[in-house]
This record gives C-alpha cells, sequence and structure tokens, in this order.
C-alpha cells in the first residue's frame, strides 16, 4: 500500500508540473528618443499633453501606453493606450504619443492656480510597442500654463444730457480681456445696474462669440434716464455734472461664471437743447 500511494503521489505532482503555465518572455525594452511635449488644446479644467518621439529606422509603432502626471510632486491625472496605423506614420518617423488631462482633480486646488497665473509641471510617459516588439519607453518633463480668469472691467462709459427730450443717454462698455493661450467662449453677461444708488436697470447684453486668446471684447449696454427711472435727472440737464455708477452681476461663459462689481464716476455733457 505504501508504493503505491508513493506512486500515485509522484504522477499527481508530475500533472501539475506539467499544466502550470510558463511565463511569458519579458519584452527587450530599450530608450526612445524624446523631443520634447507638446501642450494644445487647453481650456479652464483640460488640455492635451504630447510628447514627439522618434522611432528606430524600420521600427514601425503599434500601440503605445501612456500617462500624464502633472502637479509636484507629480500625480497621475490621465492614462490611456493608442494604435497606430502605417497612414498615422510620417516619413521621418516622429510620432505623437500622449492624450487629454486635468490639471488637478481638486476644484480647490484649480482655482488656486488660476489665482496664482503661473505654470506647472508636466510629465508624460509610457512605452511604444514596436513592429519589431520592443517596448520603447520614453519620459518627459514640461510645463504647462495655468488657465487664467478673464478680466471683467468698464472700459467706458459715454453721457450725454438732452434737455429737449429731459433724458440723459448712457453706454456702458464692458471689455473682457482674454488672458490665456485658448480662446474663450463667451456666452453673454448679466447685469444689475444702479445710479447713485437708484436701481436702473437689470437684465442680459452680448450674444455668444470668442474672446480671443490674449485679446477681449467688448459689450456695449445702452442706457436711458428719464423721470420714470431717475426722478433726479432734471438736475443733469443744464451743464456738465456727474453720477455714480454701480453694476454687479455675472459674466457667462460656455465653462463657467465669472462674477464682478463695478463702480465709478460718470461725467454728464449736454448734448442737445
Amino acid at each position: 500500500m505504501r508504493t503505491i500511494a508513493k506512486i500515485a503521489a509522484t504522477a499527481t505532482l508530475a500533472a501539475a508540473c506539467a499544466t502550470t503555465p510558463e511565463a511569458p518572455p519579458e519584452p527587450i525594452r530599450e530608450k526612445a528618443e524624446v523631443y520634447r511635449i507638446e501642450i494644445r488644446d487647453q481650456d479652464f479644467t483640460e488640455f492635451t499633453a504630447l510628447a514627439h518621439l522618434q522611432m528606430p529606422p524600420n521600427v514601425s509603432p503599434v500601440t503605445a501606453h501612456w500617462e500624464v502626471l502633472t502637479g509636484s510632486p507629480p500625480n497621475p491625472r490621465a492614462k490611456g493606450e493608442s494604435s497606430f496605423a502605417a497612414a498615422d506614420v510620417p516619413e521621418d518617423g516622429v510620432i505623437q504619443v500622449g492624450g487629454r488631462s486635468a490639471y488637478t482633480s481638486d476644484p480647490e486646488e484649480l482655482t488656486a492656480l488660476m489665482e496664482q497665473e503661473g505654470s506647472m509641471p508636466v510629465i508624460v510617459r509610457g512605452h511604444v510597442v514596436g513592429s519589431n516588439g520592443v517596448h520603447y519607453e520614453f519620459t518627459r518633463a514640461g510645463r504647462v500654463r495655468t488657465p487664467r480668469v478673464p478680466e471683467v472691467k468698464i472700459h467706458q462709459v459715454e453721457a450725454g444730457a438732452i434737455p429737449s427730450e429731459r433724458r440723459v443717454g448712457l453706454v456702458f462698455f464692458f471689455r473682457i480681456d482674454n488672458p490665456n493661450a485658448f480662446d474663450v467662449p463667451l456666452e453673454n453677461v448679466e447685469y444689475d445696474l444702479e445710479i447713485d444708488g437708484v436701481a436702473i436697470d437689470r437684465g442680459v447684453a452680448g450674444t455668444k462669440r470668442m474672446i480671443p486668446r490674449g485679446g477681449g471684447v467688448e459689450i456695449d449696454l445702452p442706457v436711458n434716464l428719464d423721470e420714470s427711472n431717475f426722478p433726479q435727472v432734471g438736475a443733469h440737464l443744464k451743464g456738465s455734472s456727474q453720477l455714480q455708477y454701480k453694476v454687479k452681476g455675472q459674466v457667462r461663459l460656455a465653462m463657467g461664471r465669472i462674477p464682478f462689481e463695478l463702480s465709478g464716476p460718470i461725467s454728464i455733457r449736454v448734448t442737445g437743447h
């Protein structure tokens, strides 16, 4: 009985060894040459980071595995996998690997980044599987300019008293400047206007448009003061005078809102009799 049991145990062990799968061989790994990181398609919350890397001669990329890290110390923000067709590879063999990433996953940290008006570290790393089976590993560090809040101001106020019509005509020119390296979609401006402490008008001004990168747009808001909405208008129809305005509200963007509160003097001149 002992001999039979020993033979059975040996047979069982041999069967177990025969069915144990062998681990696949480790791929050959080499360092890829990375030229630079390109940042594109930024908005207030995300951007695209692409590493430009050189494939060896006569080797085509098959798939790429990438990861984007931001901050200091670096934190992973996004990762993905890309595949390549022959048409995707230029003649010089320089390919772009990477993808879309958030600046941060913390809304409070994003607010702080926008207020600091600077840049932050970004890293793109991963590997590309070549047609020869080699894994070409890459890491490249760079910086991404953090988004900035557009500036809202009253660029100018035109004011003219028209005694014959018993009114003062005002035109407020809102200016919204975009300091970012990307265009910002503007929806409109919601406002609530007071003149010398009197509530005059509230509503929406402007139409959908793009605020160009590094540029600005103006929105004009015409307002009339007469005895129906500003009983003191008669005191400003006889000569030069001044009023004080206060306007508050919000600029509505496609991806958020910018609250504002502005005030200043208005110089009135008589334009008609």
